[in-house]
């Protein structure tokens, strides 16, 4: 038996569910709680994944 949890957008841009949409992905949105403001020094990946990580804890 495979569980099929619900795929949940952590955003409110217009953009990125317009991309779901077109691939015909079943999605719902939400929008994080959190503090994206850049922090001096990081990198682009470190930022990515602070960012990824900081709002699906922000939506748990």
């Amino acid at each position: 038996m495979e569980l099929k949890l619900p795929l949940v957008l952590g955003s409110s841009s217009v953009f990125r569910c317009g991309q779901l949409r077109r691939l015909g992905i079943d999605f719902h949105t939400a929008s994080p709680d959190f503090d994206e403001t850049p922090i001096s020094g990081e990198h682009a990946g470190e930022t990515a994944l602070r960012l990824a990580e900081g709002k699906a804890r922000s939506l748990a």
